[in-house]
């Protein structure tokens, strides 16, 4: 990957919080009268799945090589992000998902321990989940 595509990865990762970063602030401000926490907690199970996904792509391309098998695990999580969407709107939904991005950044430094993914990408995706975290957290204490 060239410098323009990390560039652009970079990007779209970051943006990709936009859509939390709007569901907090309408939690807490009320300017929309949608249902910020399902909105949020739906937009952060797609999220996790497209992650489990990668995981997915890594262990096709690496298996003998990766540390876990990342077809059971990123099955788990993309199961779990799924699971917490059938649960009634609010806490557990989004502690779930919290775990869940968790469990996908904790397997990510992994990974870039044994060097199955770029150190840049594992920086990014700590940044991004890290946010994620935030964002959800704020919207369980916003949701009080």
């Amino acid at each position: 990957m060239n410098a323009n595509q990390q560039k652009q990865a970079t990007l779209l990762t970051y943006a990709g919080l936009l859509p939390l970063v709007l569901a907090l602030a309408n939690q807490i401000l009320r300017v929309v009268p949608i249902d910020s926490l399902f909105w949020a907690a739906s937009y952060a199970a797609v999220i996790a799945s497209f992650i489990c996904g990668i995981h997915w792509a890594v262990f096709l391309f690496f298996a003998g090589r990766s540390p876990i098998n990342l077809l059971l695990t990123s099955n788990l999580i993309c199961l779990s992000a799924w699971a917490a969407l059938l649960l009634p709107h609010g806490s557990p939904a989004l502690v779930i998902l919290m775990l869940c991005f968790i469990s996908l950044l904790a397997i990510d430094r992994r990974l870039q321990h044994d060097q199955l993914i770029p150190v840049w990408f594992y920086r990014l995706r700590q940044r991004a989940s890290i946010g994620v975290i935030l964002c959800l957290t704020g919207l369980l204490a916003a949701s009080w």
